[in-house]
């Protein structure tokens, strides 16, 4: 066989197996793009998936336009049915997704339920350290933070180094490529934000990064024995 010919041949085996590049593949390229390609070639990129012995060489304008969409499509709806799916577990405030809509704003509701995020910076309680008080749930009024845990941590949003005893629970989270150790209200389920350790900011070595649109600053000391959580993380179903 010619030179030419192989070339042709492995040319059209090469586009053959576009169709079988894993769907986790592609979210993962899109979650982390360089660290997804093994190597380049004249027709594209080979990308190997993580999870299957499969590789196979895609046109590199395919892959980033598949994780365009997937990134911001595909990505926030599979993220509100998973969120909406944990928030059916078991808690002592239990409402519908109905009710929970018609008793927080649309933006609360987006970040407490639907766990998304407020931008860095912009929230409430960024630069607010109180002396005394304390913070509670705003879905809730699970109390959660007293205002002597609260430090500045640079992050952009509230930050905690210790929570009331059994307060909040502790979830992985696995959205968005990532391993996350997500914080959510004992009582309700709402979604806080992230919790992080090893960092040495402070004396418990826990980070608790917190949404301010997920809590409220109430006035007045709550008696409570106070803990940290990160090791008392649960696995998401």
């Amino acid at each position: 066989m010619s030179q030419g010919s192989a070339e042709a041949k492995q040319r059209v085996c090469v586009y053959s197996t576009v169709r079988y590049v894993p769907v986790h593949t592609v979210c993962a390229v899109s979650a982390n793009f360089e660290s997804c390609i093994n190597s380049r070639s004249p027709w594209g990129i080979r990308v190997q998936s993580r999870f299957h012995e499969i590789c196979c060489f895609v046109p590199e304008f395919l892959v980033r336009s598949f994780a365009v969409v997937i990134h911001h499509f595909i990505f926030p709806i599979t993220q509100n049915r998973t969120a909406k799916a944990k928030n059916i577990m078991s808690y002592e405030v239990v409402k519908s997704e109905q009710e929970w809509e018609a008793k927080l704003s649309p933006e609360e509701y987006k970040v407490l339920r639907l766990k998304s995020t407020e931008r860095p910076g912009t929230g409430e309680y960024d630069k607010f350290y109180p002396k005394e008080g304390y913070f509670a749930c705003r879905a809730c009024s699970n109390p959660l933070y007293s205002a002597q845990s609260k430090f500045n941590s640079g992050c952009g949003w509230p930050a905690f180094d210790k929570c009331y005893k059994d307060s909040v629970n502790v979830h992985m989270d696995c959205s968005l490529g990532m391993v996350r150790k997500e914080i959510v209200c004992h009582k309700c389920g709402g979604h806080l934000g992230h919790v992080f350790t090893g960092e040495n900011l402070t004396a418990t070595n826990e980070r608790h990064c917190v949404n301010s649109i997920s809590v409220k600053f109430v006035k007045g000391q709550q008696a409570a024995e106070e803990e940290v959580v990160a090791s008392k993380t649960k696995k998401s179903k």
